[in-house]
């Protein structure tokens, strides 16, 4: 049984706290600059190196909101973030990619490729009509 004010999205959720840590105020100024200010250097061949590259953003400009997905969608989710983080060390060495990222990038492609009908029209499908 649930505590008072607890949801069950609080029992799926696990917190990634290995990486992504909020800045404080003892942290140097050089750390709290954008990551986004790094550069990637250019290979011999033309390519953009982002094996190194830092984040997309910081920490410190992330909002946490929950989400509430049925367990077999939550599920299919991990597992494309898990083929994802494949592809990102397959194609391009990058091995340091944060969850943040992959939900901002999943955010973007929703609200850039789905139009707010084909939204509509899935909710009326997961309701069970057609």
């Amino acid at each position: 049984m649930r505590d008072k004010g607890e949801s069950a999205f609080d029992d799926v959720v696990e917190e990634d706290s290995t990486t992504e840590k909020p800045v404080t105020e003892d942290t140097d100024e050089e750390d709290t600059q954008s990551s986004t200010e790094s550069v990637a250097e250019t290979g011999d061949d033309g390519v953009v190196d982002v094996e190194d590259s830092d984040p997309g953003f910081p920490f410190a400009e992330a909002e946490q909101h929950p989400v509430y997905l049925k367990g077999e969608t939550w599920q299919s989710l991990q597992d494309t973030k898990y083929y994802t983080e494949g592809e990102l060390l397959e194609q391009f060495g990058v091995r340091n990619a944060e969850t943040r990222e992959f939900d901002e990038a999943i955010a973007q492609l929703v609200a850039e490729e789905l139009s707010p009908e084909r939204i509509a029209e899935k909710i009326v499908e997961n309701r069970g009509f057609e």
